[in-house]
């Protein structure tokens, strides 16, 4: 079996266009999903730390005492370089007597700039408070490990009436 002359030119022209058109148009950034797991107890989540897009940050929700704990690796050791802690309690305003508060957490990308900070967002429901707040944190080139940075309250929406 023969290609014909005029096969050969438009496998040819099909190929530069497909090669020309790669080369000029800019590659999209690959997908990349920010994961959550929870259990009656305690949730964990995921969320995006630096521009690169190199490192996560990984958050604990804690249900019973209500503190978000969290920390990122360092790609070169393995070990956590960035540390984070929260008491949430408090920016909720829950009841001290409230048996059990019913948290939902969600990371999500931000494009905040400024002072070392971070790339994701997280985002915390809570029930009896009917407040959604998010929070923000920084990722800094140094960091003690052993001291907690701080996560800073962003803002928050009311997204149903208290019933404390």
């Amino acid at each position: 079996m023969s290609i014909s002359k005029s096969h050969f030119a438009f496998l040819i022209a099909g190929a530069v266009i497909g090669i020309g058109s790669s080369l000029f148009f800019k590659a999209a950034e690959p997908l990349k999903a920010a994961t959550t797991d929870r259990t009656s107890k305690f949730a964990v989540a995921t969320c995006p730390a630096d521009f690169n897009g190199e490192s996560e940050a990984v958050f604990v929700l804690d249900f019973l005492n209500g503190t978000l704990t969290g920390g990122v690796i360092n790609n070169q050791n393995g070990k956590y370089q960035h540390r984070y802690y929260r008491q949430l309690a408090a920016d909720f305003k829950v009841d001290p007597n409230t048996p059990e508060p019913e948290y939902a957490i969600v990371c999500t990308r931000g494009n905040l700039r400024g002072n070392g900070a971070a790339k994701g967002i997280i985002h915390i429901a809570e029930k009896s408070s009917g407040a959604m707040i998010a929070y923000g944190f920084n990722f800094p080139t140094r960091a003690n490990p052993a001291t907690p940075l701080p996560l800073t309250v962003l803002d928050f929406v009311q997204f149903r009436e208290s019933t404390n």
